[in-house]
């Protein structure tokens, strides 16, 4: 297990400058379409705009925090966004205008590489005790959304408070144990061979 914390994540104005991308964690890959295997940010959306075209990604946004917006995707009736912790998923080269309800937002983000990898994005709040069973050939992100936790696995204890990340990779099965209180965004990435 590896924690992050807020001082490692890099904060990155937008080249439209609509808004800001803090990059939480990557996994680098240079034969991905973007550079990445998968990829995790948390965004501030401060005005209506396109979202760039990441073509042979897929992407699952959670709103997090603000009033919420409407998306428009390709020629599909607009979604909107505006319920804490709702969930949208769709593809990097879709085309989507976004534009904000009333004032700006943030928004978790996670990028995968299709070829390669899959992303399961559950947020839940943390009440007790919390199971994670890592497996060989998956990944794990928990990002503490608010409150502290402690995680527990394979003679290893980390302490996590509102804002960290905890990484967990494996290459055996284990368990892993979440004990706290809070709010976490829990991210699976599966490994898959390329199409």
């Amino acid at each position: 297990m590896q924690l992050l914390r807020p001082h490692d994540y890099a904060r990155t104005r937008w080249k439209n400058d609509g808004g800001w991308t803090t990059e939480i964690a990557s996994a680098k890959d240079p034969d991905s379409p973007c550079g990445f295997r998968w990829r995790v940010s948390i965004a501030e959306i401060e005005n209506d705009g396109p979202f760039s075209s990441f073509p042979g990604i897929e992407r699952d946004l959670l709103l997090l925090s603000g009033s919420g917006m409407e998306l428009d995707i390709n020629d599909a009736p607009a979604i909107r966004m505006e319920r804490r912790f709702q969930h949208i998923h769709f593809a990097g080269e879709d085309r989507v205008m976004c534009r904000l309800l009333a004032g700006p937002t943030r928004d978790f983000n996670v990028m995968c590489d299709r070829s390669s990898t899959h992303a399961e994005v559950p947020a839940r709040p943390l009440i007790g005790t919390m199971l994670v069973f890592a497996e060989p050939g998956a990944s794990w992100l928990v990002h503490v959304l608010g409150g502290s936790c402690v995680f527990r696995g394979n003679e290893q204890s980390i302490a996590a408070e509102s804002g960290d990340t905890t990484l967990i990779e494996s290459t055996a099965h284990q368990r892993i144990v979440i004990e706290g209180s809070g709010e976490l965004i829990l991210v699976k990435f599966t490994q898959h061979a390329p199409d």
